[in-house]
């Protein structure tokens, strides 16, 4: 019998296992770099959301007050604006607010309820600062990875920061 030249079959695992390990180390690098892209991309998902949902709110807003749904507000205290048949949303007026007080409040039943509104989805919300700023951000997100929603001027002012992402 002639002797065949080749592999034998603890060197042929060695090769397999050496060629695996290399390709998944490809692998998870690409991953990785998959899932930043992913959650900076949600992030910006999510801040044009929220810009959605308020100019949503604004505009339901100006047409029951043109209709008679309701009135206009006064200085110290925004309104309560139903853009469907389960949300409800209030929006913001102050001392600290100017404008016409007819974008969301930064708060649950302000942006956060006009946001699950159109995109019934899990949110983190965080950082609330005196009815006037909030960050939001997809549940399991990354710390440096949120929109912030601010309402001081009177109209909104939407950053994403992907930083972290």
């Amino acid at each position: 019998m002639k002797k065949q030249k080749g592999y034998t079959t603890p060197v042929g695992f060695v090769i397999l296992a050496i060629v695996l390990t290399i390709l998944s180390a490809f692998a998870i690098s690409r991953y990785m770099k998959f899932r930043s892209e992913t959650n900076t991309a949600t992030t910006w998902y999510l801040k044009s959301s929220i810009g959605c949902a308020a100019e949503l709110v604004h505009y339901t807003a100006k047409a029951q007050i043109a209709a008679g749904a309701i009135s206009r507000p006064g200085h110290s205290n925004g309104v309560t604006v139903k853009i469907d048949t389960n949300a409800t949303v209030t929006t913001a007026c102050g001392n600290t607010i100017k404008g016409d007080c007819l974008y969301p409040d930064s708060v649950d039943a302000g942006i956060v309820a006009a946001l699950k509104s159109l995109v019934p989805d899990n949110y983190t919300i965080g950082n609330s600062t005196s009815r006037t700023s909030i960050q939001v951000s997809k549940s399991g997100s990354p710390a440096n990875c949120f929109v912030t929603y601010d309402i001081r001027s009177g109209t909104p002012f939407i950053t994403a920061t992907t930083s972290g992402c």
